[in-house]
């Protein structure tokens, strides 16, 4: 497997310091198991929360602290910055054992657009999760746990948690839906064009949820935007055939046009005397990416 034609695109969000240590682990881990890969750590606001060493990871902070979380613009500036032909976004508190990732990797460079490499979640406990925070090479024995000894669920959602795409397809599609704001919705739109657009594949896989306190909501008032996603999710998902390809083209059209923000990027295994530095300049994918239109492939009926 060559490691070299993939980036990881990791977004993160410091709000907890259990979340910043997962985030560490989930950066040593990609580290560990892929060195010569590209990594991008995609953060929301005008300034990084995530101090590193300068040379190893390349870093991006869009947007300001005035608005909402936009997890779907980071990724996707961030995809669109990405230098290798298959995409895997991870979120922050996500591992997998390397051998059931490499074979992702393989199918979805020579057969599949795209790939989920997944299907189980094991929601770690506290001190299994410890355990990884401290190993020092994270050398890990899969599997990490037992179901006896983790929670253990289905993950019904194709491009939740992680998954794989090849990047001029994610292009094709428009990316990542950035009218979602705040959480919830936008992984569900993306993994629906997947589906209706591109051959995909879901691998029997398990992935290791490292723990977290969890953000609980008592009423949709308490976090607004989650009830427009939603609208916004279920208007998309009823659009007919013609209304989606359009609305999938609109989102290209908007994808490769805009800005790049406030980027810091220090190239990873190149030369870290040449640092990368744009701000509020477009970038020309000319060199980044393979224009094409989007290919329908009717996966799901509509109604």
């Amino acid at each position: 497997m060559n490691e070299s034609v993939v980036s990881f695109i990791i977004p993160f969000r410091n709000a907890s310091s259990e979340r910043e240590k997962n985030c560490f682990s989930t950066l040593k881990w990609v580290i560990t198991n892929y060195p010569n890969c590209e990594i991008i750590l995609a953060e929301h606001g005008s300034k990084t929360e995530f101090s590193l060493k300068p040379g190893t990871i390349n870093q991006i902070y869009v947007g300001n602290e005035l608005e909402p979380f936009n997890k779907s613009k980071i990724m996707n500036q961030a995809a669109i910055l990405a230098c290798h032909d298959v995409l895997i976004f991870l979120d922050s508190d996500i591992i997998i054992d390397p051998e059931d990732l490499n074979r992702c990797i393989i199918s979805c460079q020579q057969e599949f657009e795209a790939v989920n490499p997944f299907n189980v979640v094991i929601d770690l406990p506290a001190d299994l999760s410890e355990m990884i925070h401290n190993s020092p090479d994270m050398k890990l024995n899969y599997p990490i746990a037992e179901k006896d000894k983790s929670e253990c669920r289905d993950f019904l959602n194709f491009s939740g948690g992680m998954v794989l795409i090849r990047k001029s397809n994610f292009v094709q599609i428009g990316g990542w839906p950035e009218e979602f704001w705040g959480w919830g919705g936008e992984d569900d739109v993306f993994a629906y064009k997947i589906e209706r657009f591109l051959k995909f594949k879901t691998f029997k896989n398990p992935v290791y949820h490292l723990y977290h306190k969890r953000t609980t909501y008592e009423t949709v008032a308490e976090n607004p935007e989650y009830l427009a996603n939603c609208e916004a999710m279920d208007r998309i998902i009823r659009y007919t055939d013609t209304q989606l390809i359009d609305y999938c083209m609109k989102s290209k059209e908007a994808l490769v046009k805009f800005p790049v923000n406030e980027l810091l990027s220090n190239p990873i295994r190149h030369d870290l005397s040449k640092e990368l530095i744009i701000r509020h300049e477009r970038v020309n994918l000319d060199d980044l990416i393979e224009d094409g239109k989007v290919v329908y492939y009717p996966t799901i009926q509509l109604s």
